[in-house]
């Protein structure tokens, strides 16, 4: 099977952006707020293949995630986000939460596929996406479906059933998708969760089920982030193993990071990809410069992609 490499390395990046969910401004004391990012940058890229190479920079289209969230009453909320640039919906669902730790949501929401995918842009720690995030769902990070989730201090569980066919469309067959995760936080206040997670589902009705199993490890401090999953993929067009480590370290302002990526693909060579940067945060999260380089090798292919990406983000 032919891979195009090129796409892989840009494709963490450049996926529909994930709206931050928690309140920016309150616009009605304890009723509704809203948050907001823009997103700028720009990327060099150069790719090399049996001793040629071809490059270019790029401009990226400025990303502009905004989303308002209502609070009708202790239980019950309600959550719509759209990418203004391009008006594009993202988040539209009703949450029910209960005092017990019992949730139920129903919509268009965000699926429990990977702790980065669940992460939002405006926290993420590099610019370029991990390989893991290309294989992490069939689809979209996003779909229609309701979710019951059970949260504890140590203990989370989330259960999704979906079309399968990504947001902002419709059903096309009688079959759906299903994906949860679980997480357990092993000692109170130390900042690890270890979580397990899967995906079944049917996307193409003509091919083989898509089917993921993977497992995460978080470890979170006042300065350090450490990210790790590894996962397996059995679909009609890819079977593989992937996996990636990822370290961040705050010192004042700066924040360096790293990440390690490797893919296993079945009966062909392996991939892997080094990426590491500095996040600039004169005001945290709220103002951002973000500068990354990674490097991507394809063995089976032989070919070696290498970018650089510069981004800006200012957030509510």
């Amino acid at each position: 099977m032919v891979r195009s490499v090129a796409l892989i390395v840009l494709v963490g990046l450049w996926m529909p952006l994930l709206a931050a969910e928690e309140p920016g401004v309150e616009l009605l004391a304890g009723r509704l707020s809203v948050d907001a990012l823009v997103l700028s940058g720009a990327h060099w890229w150069q790719v090399e293949e049996r001793g040629l190479t071809s490059s270019g920079f790029i401009i990226d289209r400025v990303q502009v995630p905004v989303g308002l969230t209502g609070r009708l009453n202790p239980i019950a909320s309600m959550r719509a986000s759209c990418d203004i640039s391009f008006l594009q919906p993202q988040d539209l669902y009703v949450d029910l939460q209960w005092p017990n730790g019992l949730g139920i949501r129903a919509g268009q929401f965000k699926l429990p596929v990977g702790v980065e995918q669940m992460t939002g842009p405006g926290q993420a720690k590099l610019a370029n996406g991990s390989l893991l995030a290309a294989y992490a769902r069939p689809v979209d990070v996003r779909d229609l479906g309701l979710s019951g989730a059970w949260t504890r201090e140590r203990v989370g569980v989330v259960l999704a059933v979906i079309d399968g066919n990504g947001p902002n469309t419709g059903d096309n067959n009688d079959r759906k998708d299903l994906c949860g995760r679980v997480a357990v936080r092993p000692w109170r206040g130390s900042g690890i969760e270890l979580a397990a997670r899967g995906y079944y589902g049917c996307p193409d009705p003509a091919k083989a089920a898509w089917r993921t199993a993977a497992v995460e490890l978080i470890m979170e401090s006042s300065r350090m982030s450490i990210r790790a999953e590894l996962q397996n993929l059995e679909s009609a067009e890819q079977h593989n193993n992937a996996g990636y480590l990822q370290l961040a370290y705050g010192v004042g302002v700066f924040e360096p990071a790293c990440r390690v990526d490797l893919v296993f693909p079945r009966n062909e060579k392996a991939q892997f990809m080094a990426t590491g940067g500095v996040n600039f945060r004169p005001l945290g999260d709220k103002l951002k410069f973000t500068l990354d380089g990674s490097y991507l090798r394809d063995l089976e292919l032989g070919v070696g992609v290498a970018v650089l990406f510069v981004r800006l983000q200012a957030a509510l």
